[in-house]
């Protein structure tokens, strides 16, 4: 066994140096690997730390196996299936090497080791939060297969994890980590190659200007803690965002050698201890004044947005990137989704405290620009990259596994209008970012804003004409449904000319729109009769009920259920489908044969004043065109907005999520 991924074949991983985030990387690799055969090695010289190491796995695998995260059948054959070696000689057969150790001088001493021993076609990695790939290849016979990752800690469950090529880094291998590190359920960003890369430095820079807080006299430690957990949403105070980029010790050798390369909004607080850092007690009431927790705020979210936004300027790292990194990493607010929610002013007052405790600080012309005009960031949830003529178009919003809202809407029609239009573009393929969701649905808070039966139906028809645009594109769009499709995520998918989906997924496709006394209303009422025949699809919209892959495919839904590399398959069925060796069936766009009788349906719990809407769009619009019965569908979906049942749904999945059946009242 192994794994197959952008024509890399991996089934040995070597893992150097097992201290801190090492010991918790062989857990995470562990886990996600094992059920591919991927045979891992971990390597410390020193027998203690490697025996440690090893204690580590054994008790987190128990932890997962009464968490119900592995099952106990597993449990001694994850734990054998580690080798713990003090001989780095053990790595020699590995594919990929990962280094852990923490000085510059130990990681070069161990990386020219590494690659004397593996092959030429072996890839070798340098985990730090803030060494430049350049300062480590001396000495690396083949600099083109290194590169520096930076794993946030910790390493087993945080989810962000930076890619950093050197000057002479393959871009194929690139390609390569970010499938690989989103195939094990991370989230992977591929940034700029400077000192402290792109992420670290928001963590320093803030911390640097909450010291300089407390230097001054203006606050305490525990009150800027209290302060950043309302405005940053740091539940945990300042030292958990430190320590997500190795903590205190790393920040302080950050900072220093920050100054000592002259990085302008970088320097050492003369507080930078551990030590220094008091946090507050559980339950402990942390008071100020209102003067001074305004200071605080303003100061902290100054930071925030003025260091991502002097990131995203250097070109260390997207918009999106850094909105992603700072939010899944840190677990705070993402920067330019913060300035966008708050008023011009209130940022200028925030950028203005900032400088206030770190002159030093140039303010980048976009944060200026933003500050004079108050026009929105442009926050990108949808990417499009072309690979030989097919457009990859990537829905990315992984805390809410892709979910649909208006923004999302808007950025996929702008791209696929660019598409249309882009001669050099034969075919598409549409595909969501992770492994849980392709697109789990639309996105209920907007849902609840719907007041009017006309609100409805103008957010139906704005969905239905997004995706009426693709299904009517005159090159092949392929859909890699890389997991679930709920709601508006299947009504997309279906838009698409063929469908593909990863193998045996238990969990796949519904349209639950139901239990939120709702129907669809992006075509699922019209498209899911046309492409598994009426009859099939009769229990599956009035019940929301849930289907498997292999159930999808046998009724038509999907084209095929694949092993292995799901959007490589892809891009190669619709590189076939441009060229004509390849064909598909498009979905029948005039009215399909209507039974006098259907099957009966037990709706349990739902609303019957939602199910008479449901069956009169389902019925009406299969006996009308497609474009009929989208104008069908939506007028239904607004007539829901007016029930009593609708708002109860919405107002029971807000309150209560997914799990709860709501208590309609048929109205």
């Amino acid at each position: 066994m192994g794994l197959t991924l952008s024509t890399y074949d991996i089934s040995k991983v070597g893992i150097l140096g097992l201290k801190g985030p090492g010991k918790d990387l062989v857990v995470f690799l562990t886990q996600n690997l094992f059920p591919h055969g991927v045979q891992i090695t971990a390597v410390d010289r020193d027998a203690t730390v490697m025996e440690s190491a090893s204690s580590h796995l054994a008790k987190k695998i128990t932890a997962a196996v009464e968490k119900r995260a592995v099952r106990e059948d597993q449990q001694d054959s994850l734990i054998a299936s580690v080798i713990f070696s003090t001989a780095i000689e053990s790595l020699d057969e590995s594919d990929l090497v990962i280094e852990m150790y923490e000085t510059e001088e130990e990681k070069v001493r161990a990386l020219s080791e590494i690659s004397g021993l593996i092959g030429e076609s072996d890839i070798l990695l340098s985990h730090s939060p803030y060494l430049e790939p350049d300062r480590l290849v001396e000495g690396l016979s083949h600099p083109e297969r290194f590169a520096v990752v930076h794993h946030l800690l910790p390493a087993d469950r945080n989810q962000v994890v930076e890619i950093v090529p050197g000057a002479k880094t393959s871009p194929r291998l690139c390609i390569f980590l970010e499938s690989f590190y989103e195939m094990l359920g991370k989230a992977p960003h591929t940034v700029g190659s400077r000192f402290g890369h792109a992420v670290s430095p928001i963590a320093w820079g803030i911390l640097q200007a909450a010291l300089s807080l407390v230097e001054q006299g203006e606050a305490t430690t525990k009150q800027i803690d209290a302060i950043a957990a309302k405005v940053l949403k740091c539940r945990k105070g300042i030292p958990a965002l430190v320590q997500s980029c190795g903590g205190f010790e790393a920040a302080k050798e950050g900072l220093t050698e920050a100054g000592n390369r002259n990085i302008d909004f970088l320097k050492t607080p003369c507080l930078l201890e551990a030590q220094a850092w008091q946090s507050p007690g559980k339950d402990e009431e942390v008071s100020c004044s209102e003067e001074t927790a305004e200071k605080i705020g303003d100061v902290l979210a100054g930071a925030l947005c003025s260091l991502a936004t002097r990131q995203v300027a250097d070109q260390q790292a997207g918009i999106r990137q850094m909105e992603e990194m700072v939010e899944m990493g840190f677990g705070i607010i993402p920067p330019f989704s913060l300035m966008n929610k708050f008023k011009t002013e209130k940022i200028k007052d925030g950028v203005e405290s900032y400088r206030q405790v770190n002159a030093s600080f140039k303010v980048p012309s976009d944060l200026n620009d933003f500050m004079t005009t108050g026009e929105a960031w442009r926050i990108p949830y949808v990417t499009r990259v072309d690979r030989d003529g097919i457009a990859v178009v990537t829905i990315r919003r992984p805390r809410v596994l892709n979910a649909l809202n208006s923004r999302v809407l808007d950025q996929l029609n702008d791209i696929f209008s660019s598409i249309a239009t882009d001669a050099s573009v034969k075919a598409v393929v549409l595909t969501g970012f992770g492994t849980k969701a392709f697109v789990a649905g639309a996105d209920i808070k907007e849902l609840a804003m719907m007041q009017t039966p006309e609100d409805g139906y103008q957010v139906a028809r704005k969905g239905q004409g997004v995706f009426s645009k693709i299904e009517n594109l005159d090159k092949p769009v392929v859909c890699a449904m890389n997991g679930l499709a709920f709601g508006g995520g299947n009504e997309l998918a279906m838009s698409c000319h063929v469908r593909l989906a990863k193998k045996r997924q238990k969990v796949f496709v519904s349209q639950p729109e139901p239990k939120l006394g709702l129907i669809p209303g992006y075509g699922g009422t019209q498209r899911l009769p046309r492409l598994i025949g009426l009859e099939n699809a009769w229990a599956l919209l009035r019940t929301g009920s849930i289907i498997s892959s292999d159930k999808a495919k046998e009724d038509g839904l999907v084209r095929e259920d694949v092993e292995g590399d799901l959007k490589e398959n892809a891009i190669r069925l619709a590189a076939k489908l441009a060229e004509g060796s390849e064909t598909y069936q498009p979905i029948e766009k005039n009215p399909i044969p209507v039974p006098d009788t259907f099957p009966e349906v037990d709706l349990g719990h739902l609303s019957t004043k939602i199910d008479e809407i449901m069956v009169d769009a389902i019925s009406n619009g299969a006996a009308k065109t497609l474009e009929e019965g989208l104008e069908e569908e939506a007028r239904g979906f607004g007539k829901c907005v007016a029930t009593k049942d609708t708002r109860i749904g919405l107002e029971n999945f807000m309150k209560n999520g997914p799990r709860v059946n709501a208590d309609f009242v048929n109205e």
